[in-house]
């Protein structure tokens, strides 16, 4: 596992955006190498939802955003990527509030660049620490997809 990945399965990872110095910024990628959404098999599709909602899930019992903004990134060229955005107040403040997801996404990736921002490598190593607990501790509760 990398030192930013918070989980993985088979197919799909979850991890810490490693470009972007804001904690809980993730990035949920195709392990296998596929690259649209029409080329997932049904395990794919469920692996799919399943990392997401976990993504989602950790930004909600970690951070409490305001809301979770969820966007394909349509440059990932080797393979399936979505950016889960936590939308906080931080985040969220800097637009128009009419921005849609992809907006705000490039809104993000520039004002939170390194250097540009608070953070650095201790608070995404921090946060990632944190996740990995917190997956483990969504994954053992019953009901729970691994």
């Amino acid at each position: 596992m990398g030192v930013l990945t918070i989980w993985e399965s088979g197919q799909f990872s979850v991890s810490q955006a490693g470009n972007v110095y804001l904690p809980g910024y993730l990035l949920v990628e195709s392990r296998s190498g596929k690259r649209e959404l029409k080329d997932l098999n049904p395990q794919e599709d469920r692996s799919l939802l399943a990392a997401l909602e976990l993504a989602r899930n950790l930004l909600r019992q970690r951070i409490r955003p305001r809301r979770i903004i969820v966007v394909k990134d349509r440059d990932a060229r080797d393979r399936l990527r979505y950016h889960v955005i936590p939308g906080t107040a931080e985040v969220l403040d800097g637009g128009s509030g009419s921005q849609g997801g992809a907006e705000i996404a490039r809104s993000v990736c520039s004002r939170f660049s390194e250097g540009a921002t608070i953070y650095g490598a201790i608070e995404l190593l921090d946060f990632v620490s944190e996740a990995r607990h917190l997956c483990r501790e969504l994954q053992s509760e019953p009901g729970s997809t691994s």
